[in-house]
């Protein structure tokens, strides 16, 4: 009976120390494997621009801009890789988007209520502004908004232009709404005198104008809006990768390492 009991000890004593050495062999396991499962960071982010040249457009197949070149120096910083997706027109990004598709996961824009719907805006901010002017021809420069007599404006598909030209339809419900298909094609309409005035960011405009050689273009300054990056919304991570794009932002503007200067850009297409 003592031996039966003895034996019975040392078999007990066995087999917890294999169950011991199971589990710990389970557990060792699972971390590899949550280890190398990837994590918000890991996962490429699929970046959205569209053109809006020389802030932003494509070249060769690559993705190029001063906008750009912030965007590199943030995600370098954030230690977060990203792969592009362009658009040749802003009305497809946001209309995938707004379907809550999963093809974007983040961009670059105005900080706006209405875009805070779709996505996170990350700040604090590195990007450079941008302005909303209206254009004319002939030395004369535009009137403001809100006393602007116009029989015709011409806007770019895609861009709401903070919904100035609605309002200008609504006080001159006469006035007819010329769409261009790209910010070019725009200012030959104005060229051709099809409108009196074109509605466009400042940056963009100086930079159609200096191309097509025009003269005697003059603008009114009508609102000027921050921009941020913004996270979609429709990822599952956006609130933790949010976060991490704000203290790397944090760090760059600490280091001083952004602060180009939106004329810096205009008369360095204007060498080109």
């Amino acid at each position: 009976m003592k031996f039966a009991t003895h034996f019975g000890n040392r078999n007990l004593h066995t087999v917890l120390i294999a169950l011991l050495v199971t589990a710990l062999v389970l557990m060792v396991s699972w971390k590899s494997q949550a280890s190398s499962a990837p994590g918000p960071s890991d996962v490429p982010l699929r970046f959205g621009s569209n053109e809006f040249k020389p802030m932003i457009y494509k070249e060769n197949g690559v993705v190029k801009g001063l906008q750009m070149v912030l965007r590199d120096q943030l995600m370098a910083e954030a230690d977060m890789p990203y792969t592009d997706r362009f658009y040749t027109q802003i009305s497809r990004l946001y209309h995938e988007l707004a379907l809550g598709k999963g093809s974007v996961d983040a961009w670059i824009a105005a900080d706006i209520p209405s875009l805070a719907k779709l996505g996170i805006p990350v700040r604090p901010t590195i990007f450079l502004p941008i302005r909303l002017h209206i254009f004319g021809l002939g030395g004369t420069k535009p009137t403001p908004v809100e006393t602007l007599e116009i029989n015709a404006l011409i806007t770019v598909i895609g861009y709401k232009f903070a919904g100035i030209p609605g309002k200008l339809k609504q006080r001159l419900p006469k006035m007819r709404i010329l769409t261009a298909p790209t910010h070019i094609s725009a200012f030959k309409m104005l060229q051709a005198r099809r409108a009196p005035y074109v509605i466009d960011y400042f940056t963009p405009a100086v930079y159609v104008v200096n191309k097509l050689h025009m003269e005697n273009v003059t603008s009114t300054e009508i609102s000027r809006h921050v921009v941020v990056l913004y996270v979609s919304r429709n990822n599952p991570d956006a609130e933790v990768l949010a976060a991490r794009l704000s203290r790397a932002a944090e760090r760059l503007i600490a280091r001083r390492e952004v602060g180009h200067t939106e004329q810096s850009v205009i008369e360095g297409e204007r060498g080109k």
